[in-house]
């Protein structure tokens, strides 16, 4: 099952080591919990697609808004972590790692082309109507797709491969 080889990949052991930097591996601590993220969401869109078909616009369109999302993050991480390490909560868990004041995403923004245009994309899509289908999507998320067994299963595997990323060690 495509789910066991999520899992061993998410799994496999990732440590800090001794020629990294603190900044490289706080940086590979983190892209190690993006890949999570990032394969869970494109997991979990395919598993909409494949219980509600009818809601495949939506869930398009929320998939590349978390990628971006996730995206926007890492490059906020890799900058913080090089530049100004204080600034990210590293003794907290690490979804809670980003505490972004705007004067961050401008400064941010102001030296990293790729952040600069994700941040446009996503003030874009914050402006945006909500799509027609979005509560249908909701109600379908609640009574459909999170009572399969393969939502279970991605469930698992996602949470395993955060617990991976979080027990890596950063001195």
């Amino acid at each position: 099952m495509k789910f066991t080889f999520l899992l061993f990949f998410l799994l496999m052991p990732v440590t800090g080591m001794a020629t990294e930097s603190p900044a490289e591996c706080l940086t590979n601590k983190y892209l190690q919990y993006a890949k999570a993220q990032e394969m869970w969401q494109r997991e979990l869109a395919t598993l909409i697609v494949d219980v509600a078909p009818r809601y495949k616009e939506v869930a398009e369109r929320y998939l590349k808004d978390q990628l971006r999302a996730i995206e926007q993050a890492k490059l906020a991480v890799t900058f913080l972590a090089r530049e100004e390490q204080d600034k990210l909560r590293t003794h907290m868990t690490l979804n809670n790692w980003l505490n972004l004041e705007p004067g961050d995403h401008g400064r941010i923004a102001s030296r990293d082309e790729r952040y600069a245009q994700l941040l446009a994309l996503d003030m874009a899509a914050r402006e945006r109507p909500p799509h027609p289908d979005g509560d249908g999507l909701r109600e379908a998320m609640r009574s459909e797709v999170m009572a399969s067994d393969q939502y279970s299963e991605l469930l698992t595997a996602f949470q395993a491969a955060v617990q991976a990323a979080e027990e890596i060690q950063c001195e």
